[in-house]
């Protein structure tokens, strides 16, 4: 059987949007092997207007599609908010990253955060400590505590959209710990 490499090898852009910390990860997908090129959080602490925040997050992601290949983009969705105008403003980042991303021909994913932790974790309602935590155990990449986790959560949706990719299933009903593992083996450490 002929399989088409270029389904199973994708460069996936992960993105938790935030209006102060926006995270990014550029995770490679080859098989089922995972390589992170980049990731962090760039820092809009500096700019009060909303507007010139989307110019730069714009610039950013130009930045970066110009220094890797990039096939896929998966974006962390905001489900609620305890502060309209807060969800408002994540709403416009979420647009600017929608539209690069039309702008661009790049596909678009869109997955809600308890999806993400319920991927990597195992349980829906995990930490961001958790997350960040098994995120770099599954890519071997160092895990540092922190009060903010806004790359390692821009690197579980890259993740989360590799293993979905991959067949992986996002949210079903709720399973046992031995249910998890008997259905993950190539996530046991």
């Amino acid at each position: 059987m002929i399989t088409n490499q270029k389904s199973l090898n994708k460069t996936i852009l992960g993105i938790d949007t935030g209006t102060l910390n926006f995270g990014y990860c550029v995770l490679r997908k080859e098989s089922a092997k995972y390589t992170v090129y980049t990731n962090g959080i760039l820092d809009l602490h500096d700019l009060e207007d909303q507007i010139e925040k989307n110019k730069r997050i714009y610039g950013f992601l130009s930045s970066l599609f110009e220094t890797y290949d990039i096939d896929e983009m998966a974006i962390e969705i905001p489900v609620y908010g305890k502060d309209p105008q807060s969800m408002l403003k994540l709403g416009r980042v979420l647009g600017c990253c929608i539209g690069f991303a039309i702008a661009h021909n790049c596909q678009i994913w869109e997955y809600p955060p308890k999806n993400v932790k319920k991927v990597i974790t195992g349980n829906g309602n995990a930490a961001k400590q958790q997350v960040a935590y098994m995120v770099s155990k599954i890519l071997n990449i160092p895990f540092v505590e922190k009060s903010k986790y806004d790359d390692m959560d821009a690197t579980a949706i890259a993740l989360c959209h590799a293993y979905n990719l991959s067949g992986v299933p996002m949210m079903s009903s709720k399973k046992s710990w031995d249910r998890f593992i008997k259905d993950n083996p190539d996530r046991i450490l």
